[in-house]
């Protein structure tokens, strides 16, 4: 009898005032998420939490969003050779999925009394809107972390008793391929045994490219230029595989570089 009593008294939903704030459901937060990463999802959580009363919470709304902001642009930094090679909307779209879930984990049951009690909710376009500040203050962010990003450091293999230095670029030439072209220029005397050499090797389509340090002055000097020749008429008669073309090179911090091919 006491609790037909207590329920009684208490209104009907029709009886309770409409909420007057507006508030983001589980597709808006994950529209914000797509747009502008976590920090803007979390900004819109954090809005909910406060608009129902939960101040505390939209505070570690916001904490956490800012963590996982950090957290997720320090791998993207440090981690450039697998983030080019992932399709442009993969990130994005993961970040959308994760925050999708984490709103209707913990915000359903906010959202729906919300919407049982006649509340508005707000548009995905202002979603949209909160995601792109988002994004602007992520790349302000990814800035500010780029003096504490440690330099990637270039592969190279060594060769031979002087410690010769092969540079290699890892999107067109393995470790093997490198060595193997090291090999293939010792046997042409191209390197020497008590001075190390330092060279780059890239690859095109239809040759090995081995880049040799210089400076601007090398690009002019006949007798530098002759050698070089004779090395190179001694790799294009040889038989391997791919043509090996040497090239001088030069290039100045921030400027784009010098190359002078040897024919």
């Amino acid at each position: 009898m006491i609790e037909e009593e207590v329920v009684a008294e208490l209104p009907a939903v029709e009886d309770l005032p409409k909420p007057t704030e507006k508030l983001y459901d589980a597709r808006a937060v994950a529209v914000c998420a797509f747009v502008g990463g976590p920090l803007g999802a979390a900004y819109l959580l954090a809005k909910n939490y406060i608009r129902v009363g939960e101040e505390e919470a939209g505070r570690k709304a916001i904490m956490w969003g800012i963590a996982a902001t950090i957290i997720l642009l320090m791998l993207v930094l440090l981690l450039p050779q697998v983030s080019d090679k992932l399709p442009t909307y993969l990130l994005p779209a993961m970040e959308a999925g994760a925050s999708y879930l984490l709103a209707r984990r913990l915000q359903t049951a906010y959202v729906q009394h919300h919407v049982g009690l006649k509340g508005k909710l707000q548009s995905r376009w202002r979603a949209a809107g909160v995601g792109l500040v988002s994004a602007v203050l992520s790349v302000i962010v990814a800035v500010a972390l780029l003096p504490f990003v440690p330099e990637q450091e270039e592969p190279v293999v060594k060769f031979g008793q002087a410690g010769h230095q092969i540079y290699f670029n890892e999107e067109t030439v393995t470790a093997a391929e490198a060595k193997k072209v090291a090999y293939f220029l010792a046997d042409h005397d191209f390197f020497g045994q008590y001075v190390q050499k330092q060279v780059r090797v890239e690859q095109s389509k239809w040759a090995y490219k081995v880049l040799i340090p210089a400076t601007t002055e090398d690009f002019n000097n006949s007798s530098i230029l002759d050698y070089y020749r004779l090395v190179q008429a001694d790799l294009d008669a040889a038989q391997f595989g791919k043509p090996v073309k040497l090239a001088l090179f030069y290039q100045e911090e921030g400027k784009a570089r010098q190359v002078k091919d040897i024919e």
